[in-house]
């Protein structure tokens, strides 16, 4: 096992484009490109990389920055009510890496975002790509 930023680039996507081709997406979703966590802003890369004769739309997550910096604004607001469950429980399997208690902080969060943007719990996006 590997830390990913261990790995030489052209490896990383070279394993994406094997993990891309054998599913065929239709969107992909990516850390941001602004993100604070080194090892994202390497997969970041690397998956845009791994997509460049792709058509498949790619989303990166909205990242959030320290006070003074303005990531670029969100493109995509995604509804997420449905899925609230569900993504607290994602980020709970992180426990090891993240405080206690912090994943159903997410649940206030999107509740905060989706009142800023007019939906009851969101998530934000940047379009990287979106083909017609």
């Amino acid at each position: 096992e590997s830390r990913v930023e261990d790995l030489p680039m052209y490896a990383l996507v070279t394993r994406f484009e094997a993990e891309l081709a054998a599913r065929q997406p239709d969107l992909v979703i990516i850390p941001g490109a602004h993100d604070l966590h080194w090892d994202h802003v390497l997969v970041h890369r690397a998956v845009l990389a791994a997509l460049r004769r792709s058509t498949c739309d790619i989303l990166a997550y909205a990242t959030r920055l320290p006070a003074g910096s303005a990531p670029p604004a969100p493109t995509c607001i995604v509804d997420i009510s449905s899925v609230i469950d569900r993504k607290v429980a994602a980020v709970a399997e992180h426990a090891s890496q993240l405080p206690s208690g912090f994943a159903e902080t997410r649940r206030e969060h999107a509740r905060i975002l989706g009142h800023t943007h007019g939906v009851a719990m969101a998530e934000l996006f940047e379009v990287v790509r979106i083909t017609l």
